[in-house]
């Protein structure tokens, strides 16, 4: 038995299910489908999954596009029902061959992915270029990243992008941030066009999309010299902090810390910082660490930054390998390790930093922690100036005057 709630209206509520029901009987798919959702929204009536299914899967039956997809999303995420991704896909399947886009770009989805049916890049693409071809933005996107991996069609770079560029004149956030970035490193198959990769990364922001948000206020942050630039720098990466980017919170510590966009403020700078160390960020963990290394807006505390610039040193950042190799040779926070030294700063020039380069040309110049060696020394140090380090410039041109045998003596 349904229970109606309400007072006023239990009459007119019971009279409107029941020629819900007669229309059902005379064959309006229609009515099926609105007694399903009263049923499963609880409008004016408590909410009865299981009877709410029943009329769900009568209306679906009778071919209402709406029903289908309701009851294929209901199936496919256990929603009211136990979950069956395999009969999901029959219902996808269903709407699809009636040319239904949301269905076909699902399906291509399921088939992409080997949800509830067998893998198959074939039928995955299939249906993705039928939903794309009818302006499904998702599908579209889809389909650009399917030409990108490669896998289930041949890699086609100046496809991909094609795709892509629908989807985001469609409206689709992800497609505009994905197409921003193409456009702003000229990857993908685009031509550089930083003014274009502004404007769709622009557009995704103001969708609310976090990554977006996060590229454009790298750009105006750290990229634009106008204060009313940096200002909304700063606005966007806030934005995408409070979105959870851990990534956009250390950033906004390192602007509090610089006064860059807003007034400097030591303490919100820590607490940023701290926010993203321990959130995992391996930026944040380095802005901790580099803190406590150098006691700009905290106290020293060796032992500290040694932990957070090791963290963020085994996850890959650049910057933090050298540091720490750095802690090591002057034994900062850690013991004095010479060969430690040598393999973080090795680590660091082969993530590009050329300062590490000039540091372990000093090693082997001075024959610390490794065998002497001056020609070494000087491949490491010409190639740190040559990347354009400073440090090595002015060595290479105090030592341009000494032979080796000078050198040793000296």
């Amino acid at each position: 038995m349904i229970a109606i709630r309400g007072e006023g209206c239990d009459k007119d509520v019971a009279t409107g299910m029941g020629m819900l029901a007669d229309a059902y009987e005379a064959g309006c798919s229609s009515a099926a489908y609105h007694m399903a959702k009263l049923l499963l929204e609880g409008y004016e009536v408590e909410v009865n999954e299981p009877e709410g299914i029943k009329w769900l899967r009568r209306s679906a039956e009778m071919d209402h596009d709406s029903a289908q997809l309701e009851l294929a999303r209901r199936l496919r995420y256990g929603r009211g029902i136990k979950a069956d991704p395999a009969q999901a896909a029959i219902w996808y399947l269903r709407a699809a061959e009636r040319e239904d886009p949301t269905a076909q770009s699902i399906l291509g989805v399921m088939y992409l992915e080997g949800e509830g049916v067998p893998k198959d890049g074939a039928e995955s693409v299939k249906w993705l270029k039928l939903a794309a071809d009818q302006g499904d933005a998702i599908a579209q996107y889809n389909l650009g990243l399917v030409f990108i991996r490669g896998k289930e069609a041949p890699k086609n770079y100046a496809e991909a992008l094609r795709w892509f560029r629908r989807s985001a004149e469609g409206g689709l956030n992800a497609a505009q941030y994905r197409l921003g970035e193409a456009l702003f490193y000229g990857i993908e198959g685009a031509e550089e066009d930083e003014a274009e990769a502004l404007v769709w990364y622009g557009k995704a922001a103001q969708t609310g999309y976090a990554p977006a948000q996060l590229a454009l206020g790298i750009q105006y942050a750290y990229r634009r010299e106008g204060e009313a630039e940096r200002e909304s720098g700063f606005k966007w990466l806030r934005l995408a902090s409070i979105q959870g980017l851990t990534r956009a919170t250390a950033l906004l510590g390192d602007l509090y810390r610089k006064g860059i966009g807003t007034a400097q403020d030591a303490q919100k700078a820590l607490s940023c910082f701290k926010t993203a160390a321990k959130a995992g960020d391996s930026l944040g963990q380095v802005y901790l660490g580099e803190s406590y290394l150098f006691g700009e807006i905290v106290a020293h505390d060796y032992g500290e930054a040694a932990h957070w610039i090791s963290l963020a040193a085994e996850q890959g950042e650049p910057r933090s390998a050298f540091l720490i190799g750095m802690m090591f040779l002057r034994g900062n926070g850690v013991e004095r390790d010479f060969k430690a030294a040598m393999a973080w700063l090795k680590t660091a020039s082969e993530r590009g930093q050329s300062i590490a380069k000039y540091h372990i040309g000093l090693l082997y110049w001075d024959g610390d922690g490794v065998d002497r060696d001056l020609e070494e020394a000087r491949r490491w140090i010409q190639e740190s100036a040559d990347e354009g380090c400073e440090e090595a410039r002015q060595w290479l041109s105090k030592h341009a005057q000494l032979s080796d045998g000078e050198s040793q003596c000296a």
